[in-house]
């Protein structure tokens, strides 16, 4: 792509996602900026290997937040959001800056649509782009909530729709959420970055509803339990797996995973379609 484009995360303990997320920008972006809030769980050995083979690719800085776990009351996420956004400024003057999340994967068609809107007359014509995040119950079937059913403007299907791409030349901030009086969490952008333009299709996939020990925490919230391993939510927590907002409704898609999230994934449990 002729565009400049930075990736940049803020991560604390997410050593079981952490590369993948990495490796699925890395091929697409000039550079990816990890603000590191003290990992113990070895994040930030893994981001250090990552650098080894990515030589220049990745900085990696550490930060001390005066919290123990990112998400307790205290932990202001829209400063710490914030400080690593202008550090990744800094350090590559981008053009363009992508938000990357420890357990997000980025699909190569979100990168296919955006060398599309390189032109110079279409790129000034938006300062933002909003993509789907979709979930997998499976390698072949995307949840399809019918509360969260949306259409886009060639009538597909889509899912939790997310602003993670935008121009620098909109000086975005993250602030504390009016509609979270009590808590920091959940911020969001500071000027909004519109224009924004819709891609579809599938953009960008959040893992942590997938496969992983995020995933646990979810498949177990109904009250069944995952007793022994492999995993598989889908004989060991049937009501989970099927409810309306997982199997009961999914869709099925041809996505073929790279090779490198499915050895991870059967690290974790059983692989079905």
């Amino acid at each position: 792509m002729n565009m400049k484009v930075c990736a940049w995360m803020v991560v604390k303990d997410d050593v079981f996602y952490v590369d993948l997320a990495i490796k699925s920008v890395l091929p697409y972006v000039d550079g990816v900026y990890i603000q590191d809030q003290l990992s113990t769980d070895g994040t930030t050995e893994r981001i250090k290997q990552l650098q080894e083979e990515y030589p220049g690719k990745i900085i990696h800085e550490l930060e001390d937040t005066d919290v123990k776990e990112r998400f307790e009351s205290t932990y202001n996420e829209p400063l710490w959001r914030t400080t690593a956004l202008r550090r990744a400024e800094e350090i590559f003057d981008p053009q363009f800056l992508l938000k990357l999340d420890a357990d997000e994967f980025y699909t190569p068609h979100f990168f296919e649509q955006l060398k599309n809107l390189e032109a110079p007359l279409q790129c000034k014509t938006f300062n933002s782009l909003m993509i789907s995040g979709e979930r997998f119950i499976s390698t072949k079937y995307r949840a399809a909530c019918p509360d969260d059913e949306r259409r886009d403007r060639f009538e597909n299907k889509y899912y939790d729709p997310h602003i993670l791409f935008w121009s620098r030349r909109v000086k975005v901030n993250y602030i504390r959420n009016p509609a979270f009086p009590n808590s920091y969490l959940h911020c969001i952008m500071s000027p909004e970055p519109t224009p924004t333009h819709w891609v579809p299709g599938l953009c960008v996939l959040h893992l942590h509803r997938t496969f992983g020990p995020k995933a646990k925490i979810f498949w177990e919230e109904g009250g069944e339990k995952l007793d022994k391993k492999p995993y598989n939510p889908k004989e060991q927590c049937p009501n989970w797996y099927n409810h309306r907002v997982n199997m009961g409704t999914a869709e099925r898609l041809d996505f073929n995973w790279p090779d490198y999230v499915l050895e991870r994934w059967s690290q974790w449990g059983e692989i079905w379609e």
